[in-house]
């Protein structure tokens, strides 16, 4: 039965819905709509309105193009392989092993360990002077700046492979 222009039912649905109503609003629509609007002027100060023509821009510039390339191998390298890697080890840690239940906490591990901590160390191993480099030096060969070589998109995939977690 109504009273007013609202039922009790609709003022309750309200009263619930307005926190994650609020929460959504600051802090996505809000700065969405900012975005669109910064990205439709040329500066923030002058706010002259140009239209398409920064995404124009965008796509002209070859360092955007270079990234846009580069993540799109990433991901199309990257995702079937956590697929494979994650369903492999499902498949091998469902069987009777012994110490399964270590390898399944192994597994684990990386994520419980912060990333900037990994990065830290992945850093000390692949840079120039890094561990890796001075067994590649004691070998007789020549260093390699892993990070600026062909080595560098393995090297990233191998980094996302092992911190993503496969087993959950």
């Amino acid at each position: 039965m109504r009273k007013g222009w609202m039922t009790t039912e609709q003022w309750a649905g309200i009263f619930f819905t307005a926190p994650s109503l609020t929460g959504f609003s600051v802090f996505f629509l809000i700065p969405f709509l900012f975005v669109i609007y910064y990205s439709l002027i040329n500066n923030q100060s002058a706010g002259c309105f140009v239209g398409l023509a920064n995404y124009v821009n965008l796509l002209r510039n070859p360092v955007f193009l270079k990234a846009g390339f580069n993540t799109l191998v990433f991901a199309v390298v990257s995702v079937p392989l956590i697929m494979a890697v994650a369903l492999g080890l499902a498949l091998l840690l469902d069987r009777r092993l012994p110490g399964r239940d270590y390898y399944r906490a192994a597994f684990m591990l990386p994520l419980i360990v912060p990333t900037a901590s990994v990065v830290l160390i992945w850093q000390v191993i692949f840079n120039f002077h890094g561990s890796l480099n001075n067994v590649v030096t004691m070998l007789g060969l020549n260093p390699v700046n892993w990070m600026n070589s062909g080595w560098s998109r393995v090297i990233v995939v191998c980094f996302y492979l092992w911190k993503t977690p496969v087993l959950i």
